[in-house]
């Protein structure tokens, strides 16, 4: 069964130097980050802060056409993993048709926020490589309190 995400941040791996997107469970902790691109990431990115620009990009310019033709981009699946290659499909309507069209997550995820279409990870790609959030909030200082050694604070005893 899919999983609804959102595109929760946009940041830089510290080995590869490459960008990931990071896409997180709605109403919930696990997040799955994807390389990209360059250029994918600065799409994605202009989407997120509704940048318009004197120009279409690639991606405006799909959304465009997809708008003058009748289409309706339903939703986005990042629906596989194979070889650490990620896949996604583009749900589009056309006519009361509806099309599923082979994409790239990062140009699924670039066109979905163009367009406010849902984005969806099959659980099967969360299992293989999502990961899950780290506790924050109260719980995880209250746990980090009740596990404290009193010997961390050295002279200022308690």
């Amino acid at each position: 069964m899919p999983v609804r995400v959102v595109v929760a941040d946009l940041t830089i791996d510290r080995n590869s130097k490459t960008p990931l997107v990071i896409l997180q469970e709605t109403g919930g902790g696990r997040k799955l980050p994807i390389c990209i691109g360059l250029m994918e990431a600065s799409a994605i990115a202009a989407a997120k802060e509704n940048l318009v620009l004197p120009r279409p990009m690639t991606h405006d310019l799909l959304r465009n056409i997809m708008g003058e033709l009748g289409g309706v981009l339903e939703s986005v699946l990042v629906c596989d993993l194979q070889d650490g290659t990620y896949f996604a499909k583009l749900k589009l309507r056309v006519n009361g048709q509806l099309l599923e069209i082979d994409s790239r997550p990062s140009d699924a995820v670039a066109l979905a926020l163009r367009t406010q279409a849902p984005i969806w990870v099959s659980e099967s790609v969360f299992e293989e490589a999502g990961i899950e959030q780290e506790q924050e909030g109260p719980e995880k200082w209250a746990k980090f309190l009740k596990d404290l050694d009193p010997d961390a604070f050295g002279k200022y005893k308690m």
